[in-house]
């Protein structure tokens, strides 16, 4: 598999086939490069010790492979998926490698590799400030809310539902942050341990945490021959818990799958295996009925918000309308259906949907299609409202400075909306070459002008 998305990122990065990711000359078959170096990361340990375990010509082949995998983690541009490799390499060179064992047992080398290890952290911090200081916004915010609810978390779906409203509570308290222009729209912490301790407390985080040692412990006890390799790839999903969103990624589900199986296999095996493999059985099978059941409804939802895209008709409106019973849960549903109403025109049902969706997923975009609404309901202070609160969600944004200034312009209130024009021009821009923030501010100067 890894090789594979070497050799679809070469034929990307050669320009035969187009990349997916717009920012980045190539990120495999994957949406993001991040991604691709997840896999790279997962993959880098296998062909490592392969290339330490095999006969001599099919250890250089491995040595070869493993080369293209470091290389290609370097070029992915992700932090993450460098550091856990680097992890990954150490723990498996201490597993099979006697010479390496044994330098772990002098203290001036453990000193040098802590200091090592502090070295590189500061190197990959240097490297992209503005990331690593956005993410630890997001774990601040994130450990605030895990302080206000510690024991049972804020439910499924806790993150999304809150996240946004407490940056948003953040920066108006501090309104001169310097995290300011780092902000964005978060749906996920960049850490899978912070969202279960926010979304199920800190009781079943610390639950987890002892089921993945526990699990560690059976792989290094078990009798699998290669319990280095796998002790190695345990350490890197951990790796990639700590700073992305790893259970988000179906091919990672397989892995699990494996240390799991690696772990525990041999002791299901030892009590009743007939027992436990219809109990497995029976698992799969409801698991199977589960998971096509709420896929089948998403994919239904997806497929009619395609339709939407392309043709928005009194069919695909009605098609929604009946949805609504059955989706009313749903916040990707109700946002899209909030959205289809609000540009047909029908404000007050829009409104009310997104007033729904908002409980269920604290989020810019419908903060500003609330404020749209209220303007168009003729109640420009509840639309001021809105745009204020979508501003303070992500303050480098220019749209709700923009659209709080038009309403004033509309309304013949020239001394606000000269008050916001300015706000706009002097506003640092993060992405400089924005065409639509030219625009914006191209438009602050001509009212300025007047």
């Amino acid at each position: 598999m890894g090789i594979l998305e070497i050799v679809y990122a070469s034929l990307q990065l050669s320009g035969m086939v187009h990349s997916y990711f717009c920012f980045h000359s190539f990120s495999g078959s994957f949406e993001n490069p991040a991604v691709f170096g997840m896999l790279l990361s997962f993959c880098l340990p296998v062909s490592y010790y392969y290339a330490l375990k095999s006969s001599a010509k099919e250890s250089s082949f491995w040595s070869l492979v493993s080369s293209l995998f470091f290389l290609f983690i370097i070029l992915s541009d992700s932090r993450t998926a460098l550091l856990s490799s680097l992890f990954a390499l150490l723990i498996v060179s201490y597993m099979e490698l006697m010479q390496i064992k044994s330098l772990f047992r002098k203290k001036y080398f453990l000193f040098a590799l802590i200091i090592g290890v502090i070295f590189l952290v500061g190197v990959l911090y240097v490297y992209k400030p503005e990331s690593a200081n956005g993410r630890f916004l997001i774990w601040s915010i994130a450990l605030g809310m895990i302080a206000d609810c510690p024991f049972y978390g804020w439910g499924t779906g806790g993150f999304v539902s809150q996240y946004m409203n407490r940056q948003a509570e953040y920066f108006i308290l501090n309104p001169d942050s310097s995290f300011s222009l780092l902000a964005g729209e978060v749906s996920h912490p960049f850490n899978e341990f912070i969202l279960v301790a926010v979304n199920y407390g800190i009781a079943v985080l610390i639950g987890v945490l002892v089921f993945m040692g526990f699990t560690l412990r059976m792989i290094l006890c078990s009798m699998y021959p290669q319990r280095g390799l796998m002790a190695s790839i345990w350490v890197v999903l951990n790796v990639w818990c700590c700073f992305s969103y790893p259970f988000a990624v179906p091919f990672v589900w397989l892995i699990i799958l494996l240390l799991f199986y690696v772990a525990y296999g041999a002791s299901v095996k030892l009590h009743k295996p007939k027992l436990v493999s219809i109990g497995i059985l029976c698992i799969c099978i409801f698991s199977f009925f589960v998971v096509f059941s709420c896929y089948k409804k998403e994919f239904y939802r997806i497929h009619i918000q395609e339709q939407a895209e392309s043709n928005i008709d009194d069919k695909v409106m009605a098609r929604y309308a009946i949805m609504y019973e059955d989706y009313k849960d749903n916040r990707l549903f109700l946002y899209n259906y909030g959205a289809l109403l609000h540009y047909t025109g029908k404000y007050e049902e829009s409104l009310k949907v997104l007033k729904e969706c908002a409980v269920r997923m604290a989020d810019y975009n419908v903060r500003i299609l609330m404020a749209d609404d209220f303007f168009h309901l003729d109640m420009p202070d509840s639309a001021i409202k809105e745009y204020r609160y979508a501003h303070a969600m992500i303050p480098c944004r220019y749209l709700p400075l923009y659209y709080e200034m038009k309403l004033y312009q509309e309304s013949g209130d020239e001394y606000r909306a000269k008050e916001l024009a300015k706000i706009i021009l002097d506003k640092a821009n993060k992405v400089k070459k924005s065409p639509k923030v030219r625009s914006i501010k191209k438009e602050a100067e001509e009212i300025l002008r007047k």
